[in-house]
């Protein structure tokens, strides 16, 4: 069964599979400290907190990173971004981040979301029972 985060502040329902794959799609789970590994997860940062999500919880999703990460690397790593945002090679690197996390966060249309939930469940059944 898909799990799902419920941002407080912004009373969006994040689908947590679907921003799980999209930041490893990213390259923004692996281990790493290419400049723009680096960039895209300080984005990554700044975009999950100003939702709603708790430095500990941001930090679940790159358990690829060493087990996962601890809520003062996620926050040393929002206050990067901050420095960093000025820069043209981040800009870059940020707006595509932005460009793919957006969507998950603000979904056109919340009913969009259930009837995709609701068809993901039903392929989800016919998946076990092709197995089984």
């Amino acid at each position: 069964m898909k799990k799902t985060y419920n941002c407080e502040s912004r009373e969006n329902l994040i689908d947590e599979i679907d921003l799980q794959m999209t930041l490893k799609e990213l390259g923004l789970t692996e281990i790493g400290r290419h400049r723009q590994v680096v960039y895209g997860r300080q984005t990554a940062y700044k975009i999950m907190y100003d939702n709603g999500m708790s430095l500990a919880k941001i930090g679940t999703f790159f358990k690829g990173i060493r087990g996962h990460l601890d809520h003062a690397t996620v926050l040393h790593g929002k206050k990067q971004y901050d420095r960093n945002k000025s820069y043209s090679d981040f800009q870059l690197i940020s707006t595509e981040i932005y460009r793919k996390l957006t969507p998950i966060f603000f979904p056109l249309n919340k009913v969009d979301v259930w009837q995709d939930y609701a068809i993901s469940l039903v392929l989800m059944d016919e998946l076990i029972a092709e197995k089984l």
